[in-house]
């Protein structure tokens, strides 16, 4: 291996960047590792516990590749990775449980496909700096903030997720969050939305209006443990392809108003919980078809009380 070998002193090999002139092996998806393609631009500026600071942003022979490991990811409390020239191509549980780091701030990435586990149980991130970042090519943002249960705000208003198929456990855990804006959000190639605001309980509202869930098959857990949300409005949801919705209300416990007039649940097969402990919840918006629907599913989904259908308002009513 030719190349620069650069070790953080302080807390031993807390950060380590390895330059290298031939293919890196395969990524190990458990690994808390990033092998990237050298742009010559790519630079990484990292801060530890005792304060030591980390800087890496020379140029390694041309054609070469770095790789960027937190081997003791405990040590980190902030970082920026800055990737003007698209150098990287994956940034899959890159910053995994750094459970010390408290602010990262990241630029460019173009390049990059897979971002899922990118702040995997990083439990102390506060501040999170991506107005640089660019996600046109991405296609996973599976588990991206899981567990960043300290983040109080994002913001996402940059973000491109045209390509994003993956949506799961997006935001899951944060339940901190106070307010979150995704209305930029394209998912028009979305299949998985499980889990993606579980337990967001800090949230009163979320705007999903512009969400197209065409293509979605999972939407199971989306809002469980939502129990901030007092009212939900997804009178824009398309569920023709929804395969199962199971628990995908469980634990809105603050829900009183639930609409899904334009729910198709001809293709689902699991409704299991799907209204369990939303113990408030007094009025669903929707049509005879899925009013009768929920009705005939009532014991599997959990919906608790008598419930009426008021064909006028369109809206089952709680007795």
């Amino acid at each position: 291996m030719e190349g620069i070998r650069i070790v953080a002193v302080g807390l031993a090999a807390a950060v380590l960047v390895t330059a290298c002139r031939k293919d890196p092996e395969p990524i190990d998806p458990n690994a808390k590792t990033v092998t990237v393609e050298w742009s010559g631009e790519t630079s990484v500026l990292a801060t530890l516990e005792d304060g030591s600071v980390v800087e890496f942003s020379d140029s390694p022979a041309s054609g070469g590749f770095i790789t960027i490991a937190f081997s003791q990811p405990t040590a980190l409390t902030s970082c920026s990775v800055h990737d003007p020239k698209g150098g990287l191509s994956d940034a899959r549980r890159m910053f995994m449980n750094c459970s010390s780091l408290t602010s990262a701030s990241l630029s460019g990435f173009g390049n990059v496909s897979d971002m899922s586990g990118l702040f995997l149980l990083c439990s102390k991130l506060t501040s999170v700096g991506l107005s640089g970042f660019d996600t046109s090519n991405a296609t996973n943002m599976n588990t991206m903030f899981y567990q960043c249960n300290s983040l109080k705000e994002i913001d996402l208003s940059g973000f491109d997720t045209s390509g994003v198929s993956n949506f799961g456990f997006m935001f899951s855990g944060c339940s901190s969050l106070e307010e979150l804006d995704v209305t930029g959000f394209d998912t028009g190639n979305a299949v998985n939305m499980a889990c993606m605001f579980e337990n967001c309980a800090g949230l009163d509202a979320i705007d999903l209006s512009g969400f197209d869930t065409a293509n979605v098959t999972d939407f199971s857990y989306m809002f469980m443990a939502c129990a901030g949300l007092t009212e939900l409005d997804l009178t824009g949801f398309d569920s023709s392809a929804a395969k199962t919705l199971s628990a995908m209300f469980y634990g809105c416990s603050g829900l009183g108003k639930l609409d899904i007039t334009g729910f198709d649940t001809t293709n689902v097969t699991d409704y299991a919980q799907m209204f369990g402990e939303c113990g408030t919840l007094g009025e669903i918006g929707c049509g005879q078809t899925l009013a009768d629907c929920i009705l005939s599913h009532q014991v599997e989904m959990e919906l608790s009380g008598n419930w009426t259908y008021d064909s006028a308002a369109e809206r089952l009513l709680k007795e």
